[in-house]
């Protein structure tokens, strides 16, 4: 036996699905791949990676859509002054669950999480660098009964974002042939805005996947100016494509997210270690606790966790890890909602910062 064939079947090994999840097949998994890989890429380029043919790929990957198992997410993201943050909320006993339904309807709150921790609550908050809008989260997390404490931290730098993780089904040589930052030639570097992009998407929210001869009809613009625009968008940052899943029904579901104190000098060297780990989901640098690096891990047991802990101090032995959480339940996840089995159950508007900079007035989907 070659070492390919060994390393397929110790990864078919890894991916085995938990016995009370029957609803994914490793075929599911690995068009899962291959749609984060390129949620833009054609049914035919598709069918080439994952080795089927283009009506078939859309046929299952329609079925997972109206199944709620997976889903695209267009992400797009403000030019010019808004921020992340990460808020973890201690709650009064039983309020979690109720703390956090209610703040999943608020639109800056991004991704919302229940854990097991010194806090009850983890989440991703998109807001303006303006003094008010501050004020009105505070006024928002103040009105809502049950929240006892919160810590705080702004996210400097993203070393890995959620739209870079993989099931880890596809065969690395069929993903690199599909994956869209190592096929596509860089156009731009820095964005300059265009009257179309604000159409653009728009369009892209309403479906990722929409042609671009279909847009060209609706925007009555030229189609390879169209597909330019694109392309500078997403190699820009301004809006992320990706493909979103309901975990409890995928190999490596359990959430962990670690927060670390790390000597500054190594920061970068920690935070590009930790993206390659193909366990990590985010990377991030952080302002404002003595954590300045927190990352969330899936696996399939949190004992496994402590396999990337381990690593990690082994090759930064003045890192620090000073808090730790384990997943239990996601509320809400790139603005949209989720119901208690991790399947989508429907979206929530974009934040104010992100509509007002686009000037866009759609919620999403």
């Amino acid at each position: 036996m070659n070492d390919d064939t060994s390393r397929r079947k110790s990864q078919r090994r890894r991916l085995t699905l938990p016995e009370n999840s029957v609803v994914l097949k490793e075929s599911d998994l690995t068009l899962i791949d291959a749609l984060a890989a390129d949620p833009r890429a054609t049914w035919k380029e598709i069918g080439r990676a994952v080795d089927s043919d283009a009506t078939t790929c859309a046929r299952r990957w329609k079925r997972l859509e109206e199944t709620r198992l997976a889903w695209l997410v267009a992400q797009p993201f403000s030019a010019t002054g808004v921020s992340s943050s990460f808020i973890d909320l201690s709650c009064q006993p039983g309020h979690a669950a109720t703390v956090g339904e209610q703040l999943s309807a608020l639109p800056s709150v991004t991704s919302a999480e229940m854990v097991l921790g010194d806090y009850d609550l983890h989440l991703t908050v998109l807001q303006s660098a303006e003094p008010s809008t501050v004020e009105v989260l505070d006024r928002e997390l103040a009105a809502i009964t049950g929240v006892r404490r919160q810590r705080k931290q702004l996210i400097l730098r993203t070393f890995k974002d959620g739209s870079r993780w993989r099931v880890g089904a596809l065969e690395k040589a069929a993903y690199r042939r599909i994956d869209y930052d190592r096929t596509t030639r860089p156009i731009v570097s820095r964005y300059r805005p265009h009257p179309l992009d604000r159409r653009i998407i728009a369009l892209l929210l309403h479906d990722v996947r929409t042609p671009v001869r279909t847009m060209a009809e609706r925007l009555d613009g030229n189609p390879t100016l169209i597909k330019r625009r694109i392309d500078i968008l997403r190699q820009c940052g301004q809006i992320a494509l990706r493909v979103d899943c309901a975990r409890p029904y995928l190999p490596l579901s359990q959430s962990i997210t670690l927060w670390a104190s790390v000597p500054a000098p190594q920061l970068s060297d920690v935070g590009t270690m930790l993206a390659a780990e193909p366990q990590t989901r985010i990377v991030a640098e952080t302002l404002g606790t003595e954590a300045n690096l927190v990352f969330s891990l899936l696996v399939n047991q949190p004992s496994e966790a402590s396999a990337v802990e381990s690593h990690l101090l082994s090759q930064f032995p003045q890192v620090r890890v000073v808090d730790r959480a384990v997943g239990i339940r996601y509320f809400k996840r790139v603005m949209h909602l989720l119901g208690p089995d991790g399947r989508n159950a429907g979206t929530t508007d974009l934040p104010d910062t992100v509509t007002s900079s686009w000037q866009l007035d759609q919620p999403v989907g």
